[in-house]
């Protein structure tokens, strides 16, 4: 598909990767983009927010919007147009910008831990 379009050599397709090079592509990358139809909870969203990373995504993901606002990211219509849209303003979006929208979605996923968690699902048993 992207060697049809024209753009295969600026687009890689990795599939799985172990989670130290998950790691690097994270504090590697300016943004990252997760765009699934209706997520019921988006594990990527939190990886990127606590990696310091903003995040782009569509208005369609369902529990992703539950943590991404435009204050910590960037949404977009589920249009390959509205989402490259996004990536651009992202791209062109200053680093300083950038690091203050991704601190804000820290903030907000921050207190999600297991224990945390636990606590909450065990919270009617005790």
């Amino acid at each position: 598909m992207a060697a049809a379009r024209g753009v295969a050599a600026r687009v890689d397709f990795l599939g799985f990767v172990s989670d130290e090079d998950l790691l690097t592509l994270l504090a590697t990358a300016r943004a990252a983009v997760y765009a699934p139809v209706n997520e019921d909870y988006g594990y990527v969203t939190l990886e990127a927010f606590l990696s310091g990373k903003t995040l782009v995504t569509t208005d369609d993901t369902g529990g992703v919007l539950e943590f991404v606002t435009g204050e910590n990211g960037f949404i977009a219509e589920p249009t390959p147009e509205s989402l490259g849209d996004a990536m651009t303003r992202a791209w062109n979006t200053p680093a300083g910008r950038l690091k203050e929208m991704a601190e804000v979605g820290r903030k907000k996923v921050a207190p999600i831990q297991w224990d945390n968690v636990i606590d909450t699902l065990t919270e009617s048993i005790r």
